[in-house]
Formats: structure tokens, sequence, C-alpha cells
């Protein structure tokens, strides 16, 4: 019989996401983001609202008070940016965010609207209104965004 002892931390444990069957990331009240294994977690941020892991596992995005930091988690392709930091405009509105299927992009969800981000573009040249609504989901297997507007559903084909 195997017993494990987990690590004590400081907050309230608030998000908890898998990355996969080894890693975890976890969120916490006090703003303290940790990601590592079960017996290896590190703190990679310290005002933290919310993580999302990339569908493939490549890349973690932290949605800070004061930023948004992309990690990249593998070192699978020594091209790939190994980390990204962007101050969104009203940084402090931003409530969600969903990465695009490339893992290059992201969506900003704001309470009125969806922003795109690409991460390659660090200047934040080309972020741009998708949707006129931040009810939205993206379908990364059709490549559709749909959205909530005036209590009809559209749909935004990313054909890319």
């Amino acid at each position: 019989r195997s017993t494990y002892h987990p690590a004590a931390f400081p907050g309230k444990n608030i998000t908890l996401k898998f990355a996969d069957e080894d890693h975890i990331a976890i969120v916490q009240d006090n703003g303290d983001a940790y990601f590592g294994t079960f017996v290896n977690l590190r703190q990679m941020a310290s005002d933290a609202k919310n993580v999302v892991l990339s569908e493939d596992g490549d890349k973690i995005a932290v949605l800070e008070k004061s930023a948004l930091e992309i990690f990249s988690l593998r070192d699978s392709d020594p091209t790939d940016e190994k980390y990204f930091r962007f101050v969104l405009p009203k940084m402090e509105a931003v409530e969600r965010l969903l990465w695009y299927r490339d893992s290059q992009h992201l969506f900003i969800g704001y309470a009125d609207k969806a922003m795109f981000l690409d991460l390659k573009d660090t200047r934040m040249e080309s972020l741009g209104e998708v949707a006129p609504s931040g009810k939205f989901e993206y379908e990364p297997d059709q490549n559709q965004l749909y959205f909530l507007k005036d209590n009809k559903v559209f749909s935004l084909d990313f054909s890319k």
C-alpha cells in the first residue's frame, strides 16, 4: 500500500487542471499558480486568476491581474518561443481564455467581446475583435467559434 503526503499550500485552491496523467496546474485564491507533477510543483505566478492548458499540452496560459503569461511546457521544438508576456487592453476586465487549435493563438474573453491574439505578434498589432460577445466557445475539430448575441447563436468559420 502506498501513501502520498501532499504538499501544503498557503492559500485556498480554486482551480485544478490536468495537463496529462503526471502534470497538474493549481491556482489559489491568493493568486499563486503552480505547475508540475504531484510531488514537484513549482510556482509560476503570484497574481493569477486562472490557467488554461493548450490541447496539445505544449503551453500553459496564466491569466493574471496585471498580464497574460504563456509558458512552454515542452522542449520539443527548439524554434518555438518558451515564454510570452502580454499586457492586454483593459487587462483587469479579461474574464477567460481559450486556446485556438494551433496553440499559437488565444481567444481572449471580455464581458462584451472576444478578441484573437497571435502569440508571435508581441506588439499586439493584429489583436482584434472576433465576436461581439463574451459568451463564446471554440470547437477545434470544426474550427468554428460559436457565440451568443441577442438571444441567437452565431458561428464564425476560422478557415486558415
